[in-house]
């Protein structure tokens, strides 16, 4: 057994974003110390707003360690930046019919402990609730931890966008990648 599968996934609560903002900040503040590999900033993005903004969208979701800090969190939900519909996908599968992850983030203390992985197996499960045919994400281009579990999963990479992907003056580099239950690995 994996050592995740003591932690359960639960749907955010309005109450529970200032504690998302915390992961949010725990992360950053690691990776100003170390290695950045999410390409986020602190005091930047992501931040409150953020966590804010993906719960009002619906789908927000998230894990508690035993002392009720929130240690994991992502948004699942068919709602794509206006840059998704610039990306060449393999499918041509509109994006309203596909799932968008957004914002995965685990704690730095809770890595390697198979929590990524639980989040993005997630979407699997939201996509066939759902009726959706397929998932789409974007991350930046140097997440090679990301990248490595995306890949694993099945996802294939379909484009990378620069400049001014989700913002004006948005200088970094994304790699949009799609997974479909079709594909060699489905739903396992």
């Amino acid at each position: 057994m994996c050592q995740c599968e003591r932690y359960q996934i639960v749907l955010a609560e309005e109450k529970d974003i200032p504690k998302i903002a915390q992961l949010y900040d725990a992360i950053t503040k690691a990776e100003t110390e170390g290695e950045n590999f999410s390409g986020w900033e602190q005091g930047e993005y992501p931040q409150e707003w953020t966590a804010k903004q993906l719960f009002e969208a619906g789908g927000l979701y998230c894990i508690f360690d035993d002392t009720g800090k929130i240690i994991a969190s992502a948004a699942y939900d068919n709602c794509h930046d206006d840059c998704y519909a610039k990306v060449n996908w393999k499918n041509s599968i509109p994006n309203e019919q596909t799932l968008c992850i957004h914002t995965l983030a685990v704690h730095p203390d809770y890595r390697r402990l198979g929590l990524g992985e639980k989040m993005m197996r997630f979407g699997f499960e939201k996509t066939k609730e759902l009726g959706l045919e397929g998932i789409r994400i974007d991350t930046w281009v140097n997440n090679f931890p990301g990248l490595r579990l995306y890949h694993r999963l099945g996802y294939r990479d379909a484009q990378i966008l620069s400049d001014n992907v989700h913002f004006d003056g948005d200088q970094m580099e994304y790699q949009f990648l799609e997974w479909y239950p079709n594909s060699e690995k489905s739903y396992k």
